[in-house]
């Protein structure tokens, strides 16, 4: 076992020598890298997904029209839409190579932008100054070696060094870099996304943390349970293809016995997940691992670890405590078999049920646990009902090798009593088991229609109790995509088998491996419902923010450079209100400009409300006025100077944050408190003309 704390200072040097084989043209390991493939296709897969399909739906064009008006508002910040941002490029590679202390990353991110490349450097770059703490400085080092530009931001205060660098068409970003900043070449495999871990490498780049670290066993512990990991997905016709392979542990797992799968009904069955287990190898595991980061833990700065010993002879206690004899290592090493969960279509709530691997330990466990329950442990193939004080009440049955629990009662009479028509004969789990090998540790089969069709009026209550924070603009059109997608979504599936000394598995379905299930229900009430209201607020921010930046700032320069208000006579001109810059007021001459546009000038636009305020040279500001401008010489030099306009939404509903501009064109940002500002808040409770704003900057 890695020895982090001793070693430390070895693997520094070595992290730190590999990375400078870079100037000599070696390759360095990274830890991790993540690379996401050419954008061209990765938009072309899809486009020809079920993901278009979905998107295209009626009961989405409102969440369309906000993502299009949010890429509409990046594109005029950036000079160049997103998506073709996306499509120009060829690839994206990030890697991480490891720390040199607690705040400092070692790591790179490259872009393979092609014609973009230039223009989005000079952004990178402006933005980059422009967002700098006061403490960080901007460098203009020689280039390296093949860059056509490059520059270098130094962190005052938590000393990174970041270099930024573009080689033709490729932006490379170079954090704390202790070799030679270079260009690789652009991912070349088929996958639309890619992720790798190389254990040692982590391990070794992790290690300088460690003499910082407050429990370095404990890190010490944690490191030495990763395995080298690797995936990649597609975009694939149903929605994703994902296989992944991770390193070790191999010995835990065994086939899963299919056959137990023939025990679950098929008509009410919407979701059936299986493992094999070996129980000998799950307790080294614990005793081994799991358990010393527990005893750690339990430490945390008082003293010296309990023994593992000590820490099972306490479960044992708190189990004899409570009437049940049988030990921990006992139960667990007895483990061997294939688990099984299902979740079944039942009323009035969904149904969970848990099928687990029978043997004298596991008897005498789930038989004490009965008898606390104040019922008497069912004889083999019966069954019997649990009152646990809640609504729901457990049917828990004795298999002839398996204990079955299940809130879902016709579940554990069918499992006690097969009958035809049982799960592996559905769509669901025919395609599940025709694609896992049959040395599949591990398997899920997900009827995702059935799913969506339990979660629906469930999500409908939540809706209908969540009243005027759903319009029903968005509530119907949400239970029209649910009912669709209870129609027509079709299965997701997965599997997992050994090669090697790894486990390789392969996924394939529309929300992603690991979420069916009882995660669909969760996606879609706790994801998509609130994604859909919050994306008009992120819209209406952006909006907001956008037309302070490029819409009142802008105007502000015009109207005070075109002397559209000169109240002293002395032809500079001072700056304007919403109104006069809108052309609902006419100025001076019955001339009424279009500097801003009509909504904005109004006061009002997407959710939030506008002002402006003037000096009125009594350390105090002039309001909108609703009419003609008064003719007011006092205060009219510092309204040539000064002004500051705010943005705040309406309610919480629009938006969370109130937007600041003034003279200096930069944007700031702080919560709403659901009150508009005064004049003055963004320069502090007692700021005024010509303070620093107190507020921070916006960072888009």
């Amino acid at each position: 076992m890695l020895r982090l704390r001793a070693s430390a200072a070895a693997a520094t040097v070595a992290l730190l020598a590999a990375a400078l084989a870079l100037g000599a043209g070696e390759a360095v390991q990274p830890a991790v890298t993540v690379t996401i493939g050419d954008g061209a296709r990765l938009i072309g897969r899809w486009q020809a997904s079920a993901y278009r399909r979905w998107w295209d739906h009626a009961a989405l064009a409102a969440a369309r029209a906000e993502l299009d008006k949010g890429l509409a508002v990046a594109e005029a910040e950036l000079g160049i839409a997103p998506l073709d941002v996306l499509a120009g490029s060829h690839g994206v590679d990030l890697r991480f190579f490891g720390m040199r202390a607690e705040d400092q990353p070692i790591a790179t991110l490259q872009a393979v932008l092609g014609a973009n490349a230039e223009a989005l450097f000079a952004l990178l770059r402006r933005t980059v100054d422009g967002n700098r703490d006061a403490a960080a400085t901007l460098l203009d080092e020689p280039a390296p070696a093949g860059a056509d530009e490059a520059f270098t931001l130094l962190d005052g205060t938590g000393g990174n060094r970041t270099v930024f660098a573009r080689f033709q068409g490729t932006i490379v970003v170079a954090v704390n870099p202790v070799g030679a900043v270079l260009a690789l070449p652009a991912p070349t495999d088929d996958a639309d996304a890619s992720f790798t871990l190389d254990a040692d490498a982590l391990r070794a780049g992790l290690a300088p943390l460690a003499s910082a670290n407050e429990d370095p066993e404990q890190l010490e512990a944690m490191l030495a349970m990763y395995g080298d990991a690797e995936a990649q997905l597609w975009i694939v016709p149903e929605g994703m293809r994902l296989v992944s392979r991770q390193s070790g542990y191999t010995e835990l797992t065994a086939p899963v016995d299919r056959a137990l799968l023939a025990r679950l009904p098929g008509a009410t069955t919407a979701l059936a997940a299986a493992a094999g287990v070996h129980g000998q190898a799950l307790w080294a595991l614990l005793r081994d691992r799991v358990l010393p980061m527990v005893a750690q833990a339990q430490a945390a700065g008082r003293g010296a670890p309990p023994e593992v010993a000590t820490i099972v002879a306490e479960a044992d206690d708190a189990l004899a405590g409570l009437g049940i004899a049988v030990g921990v290592e006992e139960v667990v090493t007895a483990f061997d078999g294939t688990c099984v969960i299902a979740l079944s279509n039942a009323a009035p709530f969904p149904g969970l049920t848990i099928a687990l691997p029978r043997s004298p330990a596991v008897d005498r466990l789930v038989e004490g646990l009965v008898r606390l329950a104040d019922a008497q442990a069912p004889a083999e193939g019966a069954s019997t009902m649990l009152a646990l004080g809640i609504p729901v009440p457990l049917s828990v049955g004795r298999g002839i090798d398996h204990w079955v629990a299940s809130n879902d009662a016709t579940m554990v009479a069918h499992w006690l009593a097969p009958q035809p028509g049982a799960w592996d004969a559905t769509v669901a789990g025919a395609a599940t088991l025709a694609a896992a090998p049959a040395t599949t540790t591990a398997l899920s089969g997900i009827d995702l229609g059935q799913i969506v069709r339990m979660a629906t009026p469930w999500i409908g209550m939540g809706l209908a109790q969540m009243g005027d924070h759903v319009p029903a603009e968005v509530r119907q059109p949400l239970l029209t995509l649910l009912a669709d997608l209870g129609d027509e979504a079709g299965v997701e599936r997965s599997a997992t088998w050994i090669e090697g000394d790894a486990h390789v598995s392969e996924y394939r379905g529309l929300l992603g491996g690991g979420i069916g299930g009882v995660g669909a229900i969760a996606v879609v009430a706790a994801i998509a419902v609130p994604n859909l209201l919050e994306s008009r607020v992120t819209a209406n921010e952006a909006a907001a923010a956008a037309a302070l930046k490029s819409g009142l700032f802008p105007a502000q320069v015009q109207f005070q450079g075109g002397c559209y208000s000169d109240e002293d006579g002395d032809d500079i001109g001072s700056y304007g209100f919403l109104r006069e810059m809108s052309g609902a007021q006419p100025v001076a001459g019955g001339l009424e400009l279009r500097l801003l546009p009509g909504g904005i000038g109004q006061g009002e636009s997407d959710g939030y409300r506008f002002a402006v305020f003037l000096p009125n040279g009594n350390g105090g500001a002039i309001i909108e006025p609703l009419g003609m401008r008064p003719r007011v010489v006092v205060g009219a030099d510092q309204r040539e100077r000064y002004w500051v306009g705010y943005a705040w939404p309406i309610s919480a509903d629009h938006g969370r944050q109130v937007f600041a501009i003034d003279q200096t064109g930069v944007v700031h940002v702080l919560p709403s408190t659901g009150e508009p500002p005064a004049w003055n808040a963004l320069y502090g409770d007692a700021g005024t003309w010509g303070d620093e704003p107190a507020w921070p900057r916006h960072h888009r």
